[in-house]
């Protein structure tokens, strides 16, 4: 603060200083000036002068005579009256939602200060009558008024949110401080030699390590003489003597919940001050000059006519990008909420500048054009899209499926409710308006393609109607494809059009029903074909299948015995057998191997479970009865087994020997060549016995050895031959050189499990509950699939862990959470303003040997307006094909190539839309459509994942194991994988944790981005990337939050498992907890799963450097951050455009 003398009344200027990294900000040596070319001087032991008004012009006091300054009183230190949840201030409740008791915390990565004493606290000296015209503050829960520029929006073109750079003559403002600066080493901060000084407290200039990072100062704790309980928020009520908060903002959900906003400490008697170049709002002044206020007045009467005011980041400039600059996300004014407003229509984004020059204000200062100033353009990290912003706004709606909108993210909580188009769940498309000739296809670049889950867990909205017909289902005697919604019926309900190959069908006598006038059937309302896009059709005449059987398959070796391994699967075979009975086949066998295969037989009539011993070169099945057996017959000896497990195996083999892996398998499958079924496996060593034996690599590919890969290969192709689906549980101990063998999986519709670095004290629990969860899941046997569509559109390609002959997909098994790419393309041209239907349809068999056809409908439509397709589109669709096509292109090429092709991908793709759709825009602007404008970090994050890094010391295990996710899951868990969700439970809202009022599930908090400064280190997280969920406590989280979920008073010295055990021994014993148990359940649920184990994890485990490697917004060893990345994108499309 410093003292300048104009026009005989003194004036108040106020410089906030923004310190950014990577800029050199005092390397001359000298002290800054002001903007007025004034030295600065501190303030410390000065009295405070009266403020002078932004515009130039003195201001005049409010009762006639010269303002005087408000002294400190004696000495005594000033006290704020509001509480603010912005660096340690307590927030007031005023939502209808239950109560928080808990106090928000520091978000500054500082340890929290202790509420009884604080030496900083002020106390505040006695207002005086001028402070009758101060606007009171906001309220707690809602937003303040916005600067009238701010609120402005642009008018958009052609639905695009524009990005660019005001030009250097035009006025700019510079963002209110916020304080990233987490402080992540836990240790206080020294003060920088550069310091202000705000109302004698000193405010240091902390330089952050971290590329987006910005920094800025902590008010000083609240003075509060009486401690308060673990479960109560004390709160200060305004009196007559408070003043309103200066540059006051309320938290948000749209803000990053783990580094909330930070202000200047308050100071009495002074007007509310807005950052240069900014018109203060609501502060009436009562002298104006004619000029000035002439201008406000218009303004104010026209607002949409002024640009708005670009807010400015000096820092050095991007290489290789000039003039590059993106606005914010529209968190003033968001999309409606659906029902009402399409996923893709697109909102002006607040901050974002028109392209014409604007004059200079009288209450804008002077801009200094210096060489810093015109070149330092630094992109601001908040404005940038974000999944944490975007997608807040899609929860908690209902979609439904026959509306011409597209359906939300498939990642957001939702009441999906069928109407003849079928769920997005169960089938998702890239495009929901395709164009009418593959050249326009071409010209947008936009994948055409769709992701079927054909047995997917639909949520709430529950099963598919089952319809049971005597005979076949009604089909087209063209085509073959089945009844559906969008068929009409004609000549009374005597015919049915065919709306794939448009062939008049007669309708089958007992299926006959008279239209209406509106050619709707008399017996729509029973007819769930003809209502519902999703459904069921049983075959009850030749339903007597054989019902299938599972065989576990496991490795007794010292390793798996001695560490609690085979313990933890016989403990889950046992939990399944009696708490999921029904979900299980009523056919059980278990096979035990190491140099040899043991197969146990549990007959009923015997009195011992008995053991038949096959080596390893003579492949057979033992035992034609007592090995596949139900377990209520035979309960008896297989709990005997179960509890004596360790007895039969006294001197278990080490690791080191040839264990018969491909052996045992083979002999499983044998096993089930009649009926059909599953097979699991369970190893931790690399296959060294034959058949199947597998030589030790150096190198690390992801490419099948040429040794012993072609026994699994021929052993895949019996598998699916004989109906049987292998899944792979890997724990390894070595190298297990999981591609060499994992087409027993990937040929069979099966699923491969891996548990790197396995430790029974983080692991045991994930292990047993991965074992019931795909044991127990919804399964399809002999599955026959093929994808129909109307003329013009074929199916030319497939994705997904099947086997495909002449167009027809076939697969061994089929589990719920498995989904199959079906890319398609044209062999003629569309009918203009027309419709175009594809019909996925499977037969298979159940756990109970029913016979069953799967059918699922979409109805797309068709245009010739290029904007309408970039509206239209799916981006969780068009990034899973990208990740398909990847995934697959890997095995064939290095990462490297694939990363680029990649990239390309996304580039042309925006690209495209660029110079079709905004080619009216100046080149130095970043365009990204609304519906797809998280493309780019989405594409980035998913580089980073373990199937793509350049690192070498990524095993091809690990490597591989996240190939098979990319090319085999639903878009739900492949955008966690690629982008995971990190909530933030330290500071909740008051709606947090409890069910919705308006509809039927939990509201989870917003999640953080995945940015290191985003984590407060006070904090506690919730993290989850679709398979995991963890609880991430930090260094110096508050003892309130860790004494309600553990009953502890610190993290130190504790395991995972004795966290768990906490945890669950509090049982909800207190509100927090139970609503922390509400959040886990609702996002395992929304996950596909039944139930998850969750995993505590400490800062300084070894799984904490694992989660800070999910940092994908940062810069990372082998990639590129955010930011820079958008600038190469920026770049090439420029290239793409010259």
């Amino acid at each position: 603060m410093y003292i300048d003398r104009i026009d005989s009344v003194y004036v108040w200027k106020i410089i906030l200083k923004m310190s950014y990294p990577n800029q050199q900000e005092q390397q001359s040596g000298y002290p800054q000036q002001n903007q007025g070319g004034y030295p600065q001087q501190p303030q410390s032991g000065y009295p405070q002068q009266p403020p002078q008004n932004q515009g130039g012009y003195p201001q005049q006091p409010q009762s006639g005579y010269p303002q005087q300054p408000q002294q400190n009183q004696g000495g005594y230190p000033q006290q704020n009256n509001f509480q603010q949840n912005q660096g340690g201030y307590t927030q007031q409740n005023q939502s209808s939602y239950p109560q928080s008791n808990y106090p928000q915390q520091n978000q500054g990565g500082y340890p929290a200060q202790q509420q009884q004493h604080n030496p900083y606290s002020q106390q505040a000296p006695p207002t005086t009558n001028n402070t009758s015209s101060v606007s009171p503050p906001p309220p707690t829960n809602s937003a303040p008024p916005l600067n009238p520029s701010v609120q402005q929006t642009t008018p958009m073109i052609n639905n695009t949110a524009v990005y660019s750079q005001p030009p250097n003559n035009q006025q700019q403002s510079p963002q209110p401080i916020t304080n990233n600066n987490n402080n992540m080493g836990g240790y206080p901060q020294q003060p920088q030699p550069s310091q202000q000084y705000q109302s004698g407290y000193p405010q240091q200039t902390v330089s952050s390590g971290h590329p987006q990072q910005t920094n800025s100062l902590s008010p000083p704790p609240m003075t509060n003489n009486t401690t308060a309980p673990t479960n109560s928020t004390s709160y200060s009520q305004p009196t007559n003597n408070s003043q309103p908060l200066t540059n006051y903002q309320q938290y948000s959900p749209n803000q990053p919940s783990g580094s909330n906003m930070y202000q200047q400490p308050y100071q009495y008697n002074q007007p509310q001050q807005q950052p240069y170049g900014q018109q203060q709002p609501q502060q009436p002044q009562q002298q104006q000059q004619p000029q000035q206020q002439q201008q406000q007045q218009q303004q104010q009467q026209q607002p949409q006519q002024q640009p708005q005011q670009q807010q400015q980041w000096n820092s050095n400039p991007v290489p290789g990008l000039q003039n590059l600059s993106l606005g914010p996300n529209n968190q003033q004014q968001q999309q409606q909420p659906y029902p009402g407003q399409p996923y893709g229509q697109q909102q002006p984004y607040s901050g974002q500048p028109q392209q014409q020059s604007q004059p200079q204000q009288p209450w804008q200062p002077q801009q200094q054009q210096t060489n810093q100033q015109t070149e330092d353009n630094r992109i601001n990290m908040s404005k940038v899209p974000s999944p944490t912003a975007i997608l807040e706004q899609f929860n908690s709606f209902v979609y439904k499926t026959n509306s011409d909108v597209s359906p939300p993210p498939s990642t957001v909580q939702q009441l999906v409710i069928d109407q003849q188009n079928a769920s997005p769940n169960f089938l998702r498309s890239t495009l929901y308006t395709i164009p009418e000739n593959e050249d326009t296809l071409n010209l947008i670049h936009i994948p055409f393609a769709i992701h079927v889950q054909p047995l997917a867990y639909n949520g709430i909205a529950g099963e598919v109607p089952v319809i049971r017909t005597p005979d076949k289902p009604i089909q087209c005697k063209r085509c073959h494809s089945y009844i559906n919604p969008f068929n009409p019926f004609t000549n009374g309900g005597k015919y049915f059009t065919c709306r794939f190959c448009e062939f008049e069908n007669q309708v089958p006598q007992e299926y006959f029903s008279a239209t209406l006038p509106n050619g709707q059937r008399t017996d729509y309302e029973q007819r769930p074909e003809l209502q519902r896009g999703s459904y069921d059709f049983i075959k009850t005449e030749a339903n007597p299948t054989q019902v299938p059987g599972y065989v576990f398959v496991i490795e007794v070796s010292q390793v798996t015995i001695n560490s609690g391994i085979v313990q933890n699967i016989i403990n889950a075979i046992r939990k399944i057998l009696n708490e999921h009975y029904d979900s299980v086949p009523t056919k059980v066998g278990i096979i035990t191997y190491d140099t040899e295969v043991h197969f146990w037989s549990f007959k009923p009539t015997y009195s011992y479970p008995q053991m038949k011993v096959l080596t390893a070169d003579n492949v057979f099945v033992p035992i034609n009865d007592g090995f596949l057996v139900d377990y209520r017959e035979s309960k008896q000896l297989m709990d005997f087994f179960f509890d004596n497990f360790n007895t039969f195996f006294k001197r278990p083999q080490p690791s080191n020997q040839p264990f018969a892996f491909g052996a045992s398998v083979q002999a499983a499958s044998m096993s089930l060549e009649k009926i059909g079924g599953r097979v699991f496996t369970f190893n931790t060593t690399l296959p060294k016995g034959s058949p199947g034996a597998i030589a030790k690599r150096v190198e690390r590919s992801v490419q099948p050895s040429p040794n012993g890969s072609q026994f699994y290969k021929m052993l895949a192709t019996e598998c699916v031959a004989k109906n049987v689906s292998v899944d792979l549980f890997v724990i390894p101990t070595e190298i297990c050189d999981i591609p060499s063998y994992a087409q027993l999986a990937t040929a069979t519709g099966g699923h491969i499990n891996l548990y790197n670095n396995y430790s029974a004290e983080v692991h045991s629990e994930l292990l047993t509950s991965d074992i019931i969860h795909y044991v127990t899941m919804e399964f399809g046997f002999n599955a026959t699939s093929k994808v129909r569509s109307s003329r013009g559109i074929t199916a030319s390609a497939h994705y997904g862990n099947i086997t495909e002959d002449n167009g027809v997909i076939q697969m061994a098994g089929v589990s719920s959470d498995k989904s199959i790419t079906t890319v398609l393309k044209y062999d003629d041209k569309l009918k203009p303003k027309s419709k175009a239907y594809i019909q996925f349809a499977m037969i298979y068999t159940n756990i109970k040997g029913e016979t069953r056809i799967r059918i699922h409908n979409l109805r797309l439509q068709v245009d010739s307006a290029l904007a309408n397709f970039f509206k239209d589109s799916d981006l969780d669709s068009i990034t899973t094909y990208f990740a398909r096509v990847a995934s697959k292109e890997v095995l064939t090429t290095t990462p490297t190539t694939v990363r680029s092709n990649t990239v390309d991908k996304g580039v042309d793709l925006l690209a495209s839309y660029r110079k079709n759709c905004a080619s009216d825009k100046k080149a130095s602007q970043l365009i990204l459509p609304e519906g797809i404008k998280l493309m780019p970090i989405y594409i980035l994050s998913m580089m980073k994942t373990p199937s793509f890094r350049l690192s070498p010391d990524i095993s091809q295990d690990l490597r591989y194991f996240y190939l098979n996710l990319y090319s085999s899951s639903a878009p739900s868990r492949i955008i966690p994988l690629i982008y995971p969700r990190t909530y933030p439970i330290h500071n909740l809202l008051p709606g947090d944790g409890y069910k919705h009022p308006n509809y039927d599930h939990i509201v989870l908090p917003a999640f953080v981005r995945l940015s290191a400064d985003q984590i407060s280190q006070n904090g506690i997280y919730i993290h989850e990337d679709g398979r995991q969920i963890m609880v991430w406590i930090q260094q110096f989280a508050a003892t309130n939050y860790l004494r309600d979920l553990f009953g502890i008073e610190s993290t130190f010295g504790y395991t995972n498992n004795k966290l768990s055990q906490l945890y669950h021994s509090l049982n909800g014993q207190n509100e927090y907890h139970q609503r922390i148990e509400a959040i886990i359940l609702s996002i395992t649920q929304l996950r596909g799963y039944k139930d998850r184990p969750v995993i505590f994890v400490v800062q300084g485990d070894p799984v904490d450097a694992h989660l800070r490697l999910q940092f994908h917004e940062d810069k990372g060893v082998d990639s590129v951050s955010y930011i820079d990345f958008l600038c190469q994108i920026h770049k090439q499309i420029q290239n793409k455009l010259s």
